[in-house]
């Protein structure tokens, strides 16, 4: 057993002496909590980012109605009249009616100008 004797140490003395032994092993043990946290939010960052290229992905393979007409150049009303008519196939998500690209994009056939 070892026997730890102060002699002539004030009590602030002491305790400058226990802080002065403590602090290495408290940064040690922040520092390691420090990264743990770090690599805990990189993770989370990186599940994040994966669902917005997700969600993005999902969305650019729709258009508006708006970019519809703009790629058909024609009215909103005549992208309606497709819908009505069943040329092109409406989704609904919430409040904005989307199309599907490929569905708009195959109907766009070239012409034949002779």
């Amino acid at each position: 057993m070892k026997t730890i004797s102060y002699i002539q140490t004030t009590p602030e003395e002491q305790l400058d002496l226990t802080m002065t032994r403590m602090v290495p092993e408290i940064r040690a043990i922040m520092n390691g909590e420090i990264d743990r946290a770090i690599k805990e939010l990189k993770k989370q960052l990186d599940e994040e980012n994966k669902n917005r290229e997700k969600e993005k992905a999902a969305i650019d393979a729709y258009y508006t109605r708006k970019e519809v007409a703009q790629r058909c150049r024609c009215s909103l009303t005549t992208v309606n009249n497709w819908a009505n008519d069943g040329k092109l196939t409406r989704i609904q998500a919430g409040r904005r009616i989307l199309f599907q690209k490929d569905e708009v994009n195959a109907m766009l056939k070239p012409v034949d100008s002779r």
